[in-house]
């Protein structure tokens, strides 16, 4: 498998949690690559609403914050859902 700026990776509530918790770690590099364009993002709006909620409720407010800073700068694509047959 070939790594490009092409690539594209599914981010999870756990992942946009671990980023927004500790920014140097490994989920707030991945989403550094691509804020800078190295590789894309893709989200969906459950993800996005649990991670929202877990963070807000376990994190605090910093925490928010950086999670809605990283929603500004990172390029997201949005992700469908599934069909119920899925």
């Amino acid at each position: 498998m070939t790594i490009d700026r092409d690539t594209l990776l599914f981010f999870d509530a756990s992942c946009l949690i671990a980023a927004a918790g500790s920014p140097s770690g490994g989920s707030g590099f991945l989403l550094s690559l691509c804020a800078r364009g190295y590789l894309k993002a893709t989200i969906s709006q459950p993800v996005l609403l649990e991670a929202q909620r877990n963070i807000q409720k376990k994190l605090g407010d910093n925490a928010l914050k950086r999670f809605f800073a990283l929603l500004a700068v990172v390029p997201f694509s949005l992700a469908s859902l599934p069909e119920e047959a899925e």
